[in-house]
């Protein structure tokens, strides 16, 4: 049986630095990673080429709402192989339900269902549990975990609000660290799940995100940079990659932060994804968008 690991958390969380770090040094395991996006354009998988050749995309919209015929072929495209990967990664896209992508690798014959990750940004966990919007998605993606990491510790000292979450203490999924997980990753990614499904229905807001792809050629850095640091608090993640002076960057941005690094990666369709809210005013961030071009 070929153990499926599923790499959850919401939006902005850090999965995608988490898989690249798996991939640069996978202790000896021979991965296949499936990486999915909510929105039009895989920006991910775009960074996931950069570290991995056995890559592949689940490019229809959230793997667990619409695409499970996609991620049934990929599972049998990697069952036809003559040479077995030792475990499949499933990064989910940041508004996944976890017990809705299980159903596809645990009833597919061949794999099994390995840990659920959760990637918990303890920076912004406390505002995504008040936001009438997401914080059902967030608080599922919590709770159907086996295992949690923490991303961005040291930007806040404020405790985690467990409380808001699980409703018994001695339910809390377990902590670990990330460096302790990577170290150990052969085992991470190959021992069995605690929990498979829950007897829970699953969240009826779940989908309610608004996606928009906007395409940009060459940018204003300058524009750019001021729309990020006063972007709406309903734009809750900004992906994508831009040109600015004949140089390619990639732009990553949520709710509390962004960056803008310098890219080499080949092929990349220029524009920037945006997800929201739908208390997200789309209209007026579209046009805000489209004045950073250039003129």
């Amino acid at each position: 049986m070929i153990p499926v690991t599923l790499l959850s958390g919401y939006l902005g969380a850090g999965k995608t630095t988490l898989l690249n770090n798996i991939l640069q040094d996978p202790k000896g395991l021979k991965l296949v990673v499936l990486v999915n996006e909510f929105g039009d354009v895989n920006i991910d998988m775009e960074l996931i080429k950069e570290s991995s050749d056995d890559a592949i995309a689940l490019t229809n919209g959230c793997a667990c709402c619409t695409i499970n015929d996609d991620l049934i072929g990929a599972l049998a495209t990697i069952d036809e192989r003559k040479i077995p990967p030792d475990a499949v990664v499933i990064e989910a896209s940041g508004v996944a339900n976890l017990e809705r992508l299980k159903k596809a690798p645990a009833n597919y014959p061949g794999f099994s269902i390995a840990q659920s990750i959760t990637l918990v940004d303890a920076y912004s966990i406390n505002r995504l549990l008040k936001d009438k919007f997401v914080s059902a998605t967030v608080r599922e993606q919590i709770i159907d975990a086996d295992q949690l990491i923490l991303t961005k510790q040291d930007l806040t000292d404020s405790p985690l609000p467990l409380e808001q979450v699980f409703s018994e203490p001695g339910s809390f999924p377990l902590f670990i660290d990330r460096y302790v997980f990577l170290e150990n990753l052969k085992e991470q990614l190959t021992k069995p799940a605690e929990r498979i499904f829950s007897a829970r229905p699953a969240d009826p807001e779940h989908g309610t995100h608004q996606q928009h792809w906007i395409e940009l050629r060459n940018i204003s850095m300058d524009r750019l940079c001021k729309f990020l640091e006063s972007a709406p608090p309903e734009i809750v993640r900004i992906k994508g990659f831009v040109t600015a002076n004949k140089n390619q960057f990639l732009v990553q941005a949520d709710s509390t932060s962004f960056t803008i690094k310098e890219s080499t990666a080949t092929k990349a369709k220029q524009g920037l994804q945006v997800i929201g809210t739908p208390a997200m005013n789309s209209k007026a961030v579209i046009s805000a968008i489209k004045q950073i071009a250039s003129h």
